[in-house]
């Protein structure tokens, strides 16, 4: 039996779906990277919480017959700033204005300005390029085409939103996953060297 796969946009009311998800993938990647010690008392609800309401994450769900099975999360930069993908997302609660909540806004505005760094010019064109955050398959579903599935909406996502470079960072131990981008069509441009001292 062809299992059935559906690629769709994650649903704000789909936080503890993604959440799990999420753990799963950063207990992964740590097998991967020695330096990476999760901390026992990490909260993916409330990582993932802040994604969906940033407004700057588009997030893709992977159902294999009819169950969560995987994810994209995808940003936009211009040039070294993230964009709003989802402004609905980025609109806070509505709040009674008081003078205290004033005060704070100007002095927090004063501050800003204060520890303003200074400008330093720039020397490249500022593009606007699409960024493939994270992405994750549960292992069980895997070579079954979701990665593929999920990484070609992604890519019309971003095309739908006239951008013409993506990229992405793997992690170098994992073989498996470079070697699937490297079939998507991805290629290497940079590479991140370390040291431990």
């Amino acid at each position: 039996m062809v299992p059935e796969i559906k690629i769709r946009p994650a649903e704000s009311g789909e936080l503890e779906v993604l959440a799990d998800l999420y753990e799963k993938l950063t207990r992964d990647q740590a097998a991967y990277d020695q330096a990476a010690k999760l901390q026992t008392n990490a909260d993916f609800k409330t990582l993932v919480q802040g994604f969906l309401q940033s407004g700057n994450n588009k997030f893709f769900l992977a159902e294999l017959d009819g169950k969560p099975a995987g994810f994209i999360r995808l940003n936009i930069y211009s040039g070294p700033n993230l964009e709003k993908v989802d402004p609905e997302a980025a609109k806070p609660p509505w709040k009674k204005f008081t003078p205290r909540r004033a005060l704070r806004k100007i002095l927090v505005l004063i501050l800003d300005w204060l520890e303003k760094p200074l400008d330093t010019p720039m020397l490249f064109e500022q593009l606007r390029l699409g960024y493939i955050a994270d992405m994750f398959v549960e292992a069980e579903a895997r070579k079954k085409g979701l990665g593929t599935q999920l990484v070609q909406r992604a890519l019309a996502w971003f095309k739908e939103n006239k951008i013409d470079l993506v990229y992405l960072h793997a992690l170098s131990g994992n073989q498996v996953g470079v070697s699937f981008w490297q079939k998507q069509g991805f290629s290497t441009y940079r590479l991140g060297l370390r040291k431990k001292i």
